[in-house]
Order: structure tokens, then C-alpha cells, then sequence
């Protein structure tokens, strides 16, 4: 009897685990995750870039700065159905608009967004510069999101 018990813990806590995960990937197909990912790369040849990413649905946000010249910037815009690309809105520190971000998501199996590549255009449209960003960190959180947002 002893060694059933000595058994029978560690499979209900293996069969709990493997209950709550499947119930998660259902809620993540359904597209209610809230996330946020941090990456870090390059705006064009030689700015270093550390970029914070939150996921609501397909609306998307967050901030980046530039390591270099230690500038502040957040955005906002909106991710295609399919989650392969992102489009944003760049603004500085004092809310003026600044860029636009057109880039691919590059997602591998199970790591989804593991990359980001694309292309930062200025306000007024003279330049233009390539983005690269790898996934650093991830932090996934399960939530509803806003219905209003999608009438």
C-alpha cells in the first residue's frame, strides 16, 4: 500500500499539469491571450534597440529605446489575422508621431514570434531603416480581451 501511494501523487500532479496546459492552448486558440514579449536588435546598421511587446487581441503596443542615444519611443497599432505581420505607430516622448513600423512576424513551431523583421519609416517618409529584433523573454498571461474593442 505504501508504494502506491508513494506512486499516485506525483501521476495526479502530472495529470493536473497536463489538464491545466491543454485548457490554456484551447483559451490561445480562441485569441484571448494577453502577452508581452521583449526583444532585443537593431534599427538599421549600427542603433542597438531593447523593445517590450504587448499583445491584446490584435491590437499591440509597448516601447523601445535606443541604446545608443538612450531615446524613449512607444507605439501602437494592430497585427494581421494570420499573426504574420504587424503594423505600428511610433511616437516620442512628447507624443509627437515620429515613424511607422511595417514588419513580419517570424514564428518557429511552438515559439510563436521568436523574431521580428521589418522596415522603420520616419514621419515624413525620407527615411527608412531596417528592424531586426530576437525574442528574449516572454510573459504570457491568460485574459479576456476588451469586446468593445473589435465592434
Amino acid at each position: 500500500m505504501v508504494s502506491i501511494k508513494k506512486h499516485f501523487f506525483p501521476l495526479v500532479l502530472i495529470l493536473w499539469v497536463v489538464s491545466i496546459s491543454q485548457g490554456f492552448a484551447q483559451i490561445e486558440e480562441q485569441g484571448t491571450t494577453n502577452s508581452l514579449f521583449y526583444y532585443s536588435g537593431t534599427l538599421g546598421s549600427y542603433d542597438k534597440v531593447e523593445l517590450n511587446f504587448q499583445m491584446n487581441g490584435y491590437a499591440v503596443s509597448g516601447s523601445y529605446i535606443l541604446l545608443n542615444s538612450g531615446d524613449l519611443f512607444v507605439f501602437k497599432g494592430r497585427m494581421a489575422v494570420d499573426k504574420s505581420g504587424v503594423g505600428l505607430l511610433v511616437y516620442d516622448d512628447k507624443n509627437n508621431y515620429v515613424a511607422s513600423v511595417e514588419a513580419k512576424i517570424v514564428s518557429v513551431d511552438i515559439d510563436f514570434a521568436k523574431e521580428i523583421k521589418g522596415v522603420w519609416k520616419s514621419a515624413n517618409g525620407k527615411v527608412k531603416q531596417t528592424l531586426a529584433l530576437k525574442k528574449v523573454a516572454e510573459l504570457a498571461s491568460i485574459d479576456e480581451p476588451d469586446p468593445s474593442y473589435f465592434e
